[in-house]
């Protein structure tokens, strides 16, 4: 009796790293040539108002073609005059379709725009204003403070570029203003596009916005 045929083992699948907030890690690799472009936050959020806007729109109507000038009526002329001479019965003239417009292609929103025009040269000096902006002072959650002290530290030792220093402080200005929904949306943007330098300690900010909202209702 031959033995039973011997199968491949299946590979172990190890799960990926999940992070704060339920989203799971990627690892960075340097992008191939046929690699699909990387859209930030800002950019994702403004395709998607944009195309929401344009659901319902009929995109079969007919357009009728403009009736041109001068140059039209003289082009017929010419060509009845050489068709009666000749005495062919030539096709008519091919038309040309309307040109299209550009108005239905995505437009970045307000808050995307300014958002993108970020700039880099905020320094260590900006801390302050964005602690005061914050309120420190008035908080007593331990770990609210624990969190934002990290953010501070890394700001501090340089380990923030200038685009994530720059939305800390719209957002901590966002938060002195009550406008929480900006908040909430810089929040949000930090955590997609910049995940590695803002995990560790946004759920502190998280918990101001929740906060501030609360106490607006």
């Amino acid at each position: 009796m031959s033995p039973p045929p011997s199968y491949p083992e299946k590979p172990t699948l190890y799960p990926l790293p999940v992070l704060s907030g339920g989203t799971i890690g990627n690892y960075h690799h340097d992008p191939g040539w046929n690699d699909p472009p990387i859209f930030t936050y800002d950019t994702a959020t403004a395709i998607q108002n944009a195309a929401s806007s344009k659901k319902g729109i009929s995109l079969n109507k007919r357009v009728a073609f403009p009736i041109s000038g001068n140059v039209a009526s003289g082009a017929t002329q010419g060509n009845s005059q050489l068709n009666s001479s000749t005495g062919i019965n030539q096709p008519p003239p091919p038309t040309l379709p309307p040109s299209l417009s550009h108005s239905g292609l995505p437009s970045t929103s307000p808050v995307a725009s300014d958002l993108g025009q970020t700039n880099v040269t905020v320094g260590k000096d900006k801390l302050e204003e964005v602690l005061k902006n914050l309120q420190i002072s008035s908080i007593t959650n331990e770990d609210i403070l624990k969190r934002i002290g990290l953010m501070e530290k890394m700001w501090t030792e340089e380990k923030l570029d200038g685009n994530v220093r720059m939305k800390i402080l719209q957002l901590s200005e966002a938060l002195a203003n009550n406008n929480t929904d900006l908040a909430d949306h810089l929040q949000k943007s930090l955590m997609v596009d910049n995940v590695s330098q803002c995990s560790s300690w946004m759920s502190g900010i998280r918990h101001l916005i929740n906060m501030k909202r609360v106490a607006q209702t």
